[in-house]
């Protein structure tokens, strides 16, 4: 095994003055878009570099990495008629750092450096290939730097924690690392592994209430944690919902079970709404994929759902055509939470699993449409060792229009009604 190189313990405290320090009036922004360097140059083609960059990530968003060949391609294209072009050469080494070609990814981002010197997103993963080659030193100053540069950046602030807390994990002040925050998260973490769940959702309460009662600078510091938690509460009323089943075969019994899996999908929807609170990228799409596979499960229980043993052959086929009619409705629903997830992680530079079975979602929906997706290293989250690769840049042009739309719900009111109809 490699031998890490390792922090020399002079610099830990000012690493430590640098994370505790304060950030008041900044807060993470969810979009991971910086501020684009003048990419301008005489010898440069006529281009719209800032839309071709957006149609290439839109590309790998709706293919969902199926075919990185030729995101590598078109960002070489654009690196060519735009040399100057900060964010395109960042986003080609993130091609090459997840096809696993570490040396091209490491130029890449340097030559990004080397255009516009304050782009965080360009330590950060220079700092994540230190982290895999041993070098805790090395990350350390590129973390050390994306910070400086972007103080309010949540994923190297979280790198820098990650990285110090595991070097001081046996110091006799590594308490003073560990809040009582991150000992809730992480207690919950463990009781919901061991199956306790209910202590677990109580730990997860406590960890908010404390959360609740830091002051504005300590909870943007935590604002991971906080949304982690919040999650935990979302996912354990997601679990039941998808557990409870609709198979009853009275008119009376169905239209209960379907009430009761309704309200308890959108109890579910509703924490995961709390999560969309925090404003925090990788919980935010999180989110919003279990609001789309809220829906599809309850769809697609509907669709099954049996035939009260009371109707005539007739009554059978116009129920038969209502579910029917009634589950692609909630289908379409859950159709456009998933669109909704790719397109937040593609602003937000995410790639999880999360976004893998957004994308694997819509395919299944929509196979005429969508390609099948390829599962891809984590960007915008954090890995299996703690660490976050810092996902691609976003340049998204200005359309001027209001994207926002009316939340719909569900009328179980209105499902019932004309099951009682049919049966009466």
């Amino acid at each position: 095994m490699m031998p890490r190189r390792l922090i020399p313990p002079c610099t830990l405290a000012a690493s430590l003055a640098l994370l505790l320090g304060g950030c008041a009036g900044t807060s993470p922004s969810l979009i991971t878009t910086e501020p684009p360097a003048p990419h301008e140059s005489p010898h440069e083609d006529s281009i719209d570099a800032t839309a071709e960059l957006h149609d290439i990530l839109t590309f790998l968003s709706e293919t969902h990495g199926s075919d990185l060949e030729s995101v590598k391609a078109r960002l070489k294209t654009l690196t060519r008629h735009a040399p100057s072009f900060a964010q395109a050469h960042f986003n080609l080494g993130l091609v090459a750092h997840i096809s696993a070609e570490p040396d091209q990814a490491r130029d890449h981002y340097t030559r990004a450096l080397a255009l516009d010197p304050k782009l965080a997103a360009a330590h950060i993963n220079l700092g994540i290939l230190a982290i895999d080659a041993r070098n805790d030193g090395q990350a350390q100053r590129h973390f050390e730097t994306a910070l400086q540069r972007s103080p309010a950046n949540p994923i190297a602030r979280e790198n820098l924690t990650t990285l110090l807390t595991t070097l001081l994990s046996t110091h006799k002040n590594a308490p003073h690392l560990r809040p009582r925050l991150v000992r809730l998260v992480e207690k919950g973490g463990a009781q919901w592994t061991l199956g306790e769940r209910d202590a677990a959702l109580t730990t997860f309460r406590q960890a908010l209430d404390v959360y609740d009662a830091l002051d504005d600078d300590q909870q943007r510091r935590h604002l991971e944690l906080a949304a982690h938690a919040a999650w935990m509460l979302a996912e354990d009323a997601h679990e039941r919902a998808l557990a409870m089943k609709i198979d009853a075969t009275q008119g009376d019994a169905l239209t209960a079970q379907t009430r009761e899996k309704m309200a308890a999908h959108q109890e579910a929807i509703v924490r995961f709404e709390h999560v969309l609170s925090f404003n925090h990228p990788q919980w935010t799409v999180a989110a919003l994929v279990r609001i789309g596979e809220g829906p599809r499960d309850f769809s697609e229980s509907f669709r099954r759902s049996a035939v009260p043993a009371q109707l005539s052959e007739e009554q059978h086929v116009i129920y038969r055509r209502m579910l029917e009619d009634r589950a692609a409705q909630i289908t379409e629903h859950a159709y456009n939470a998933f669109t909704t997830a790719l397109q937040t992680a593609q602003n937000t530079g995410i790639i999880s699993a999360f976004t893998y079975n957004a994308a694997f979602a819509r395919y299944e929906l929509d196979p005429t449409t969508h390609v099948k997706p390829r599962a891809l290293p984590f960007a915008g989250q954090p890995r299996s060792d703690g660490f976050t690769l810092h996902g691609f840049l976003a340049l998204p042009p200005d359309t001027g229009e209001d994207e926002s739309g009316e939340d719909e719900s569900e009328d179980i009111d209105e499902i019932e009604a004309q099951i009682r109809r049919l049966l009466s």
